[in-house]
């Protein structure tokens, strides 16, 4: 009888720590544990699992969401389910926004803007809620919780945060040390310290494997070489940035894993990156990656150096090639 008592108090504080039972439904038969919501415990239960089993092999490809995805209405349902809550969250920092189609100076980016806003909030709510139910149970933190806040942070443009959550990740040493470097050369870079910048992308850049079976190193090796590329254009070396571009872009998978960059970039950021790209093609990209530049260059979060890079670049892509001869 012992263990059977066990089982019963275990189901029990599942149940307590659910929360509320939801209300019978008129006509429904219901037995005693239907009624205090039994059901919605094998449901979290389910769910718990479900989690587990696809956080070991989750994938950060960039995705469009709706408002009430999958994995939000279960976070929801199951708001102390920590593997549910971490899911929801990682998925919900993958939400690509959509940008207006014909961006160009004087278009409005406020829509997106407020958008971004909801999404990346909403994700770092459920990191938090994660974090908390995780430490009161005396579990350990979810892994790489903090390096993927760290990317929500800096889509938001909170770099104190972004920087925080960076240091935390580092010191549990649960990610690689390419995606590391990769994503402190960003916030370096974003940041304004250039040096370290620079320092962490050709890092980054060296240490990326070559190939894999799977892909899976040729992608880190192509995020690797376009956060360098970057880096080296905010540097003045336009050469070797251009260089390092048309390489990734060579690769016939670059503009879905590049998507993957997308989302962590901030929206100015994410406007200047989509410009530089498009100036790599041809006539009529070019006259895209103008329009591009100038958006970006009217942006509220853009300071004096940046808005200056874009008029650079916007004078090179106008300029028009001299008649020959005499």
């Amino acid at each position: 009888m012992v263990p059977h008592r066990l089982a019963c108090l275990a189901a029990l504080g599942a149940w307590l720590a659910a929360g509320p039972a939801k209300a019978e439904p008129p006509g429904a038969t219901l037995t005693a544990w239907g009624k205090h919501g039994g059901n919605k415990w094998s449901v979290c239960a389910e769910r718990v699992l479900e989690a587990q089993r696809a956080l070991p092999t989750f994938t950060d490809r960039a995705q469009s969401l709706g408002a009430e995805h999958t994995w939000a209405q279960r976070a929801e349902e199951c708001p102390h389910a920590v593997p549910v809550l971490v899911i929801a969250a990682r998925k919900e920092s993958l939400h690509l926004v959509r940008l207006p189609d014909a961006l160009d100076a004087g278009v409005s980016l406020d829509e997106a803007r407020e958008e971004l806003e909801r999404s990346r909030e909403r994700a770092l709510a459920w990191f938090d809620e994660a974090e908390a139910e995780a430490r009161r149970r005396g579990e350990a933190t979810p892994p790489q919780l903090d390096f993927w806040r760290a990317r929500v942070a800096m889509s938001l443009g909170r770099l104190d945060l972004a920087r925080a959550a960076t240091a935390r990740a580092r010191a549990r040493g649960d990610v690689s040390e390419v995606q590391m470097r990769r994503f402190e050369a960003l916030l370096a870079l974003y940041g304004g310290d250039l040096e370290m910048a620079q320092v962490a992308a050709r890092e980054a850049y060296v240490r990326a494997p070559l190939q894999s079976r799977d892909n899976r190193n040729a992608d880190e090796r192509l995020l690797a070489s376009v956060v360098y590329a970057l880096v080296l254009d905010r540097a003045g070396d336009d050469e070797g940035s251009r260089r390092l571009l048309y390489r990734a872009h060579a690769n016939d998978r670059s503009a879905l894993i590049l998507q993957r960059l997308e989302t962590y970039l901030p929206l100015h950021e994410r406007v200047y990156f989509l410009a530089l790209r498009s100036s790599l093609g041809g006539d009529s990209d070019r006259k895209i990656a103008v329009k591009l530049f100038r958006a970006y260059a009217q942006m509220e979060a853009v300071e004096a150096p940046e808005r200056r890079l874009a008029e650079r670049h916007i004078a090179r892509l106008e300029q028009k090639p001299g008649r020959l001869g005499g």
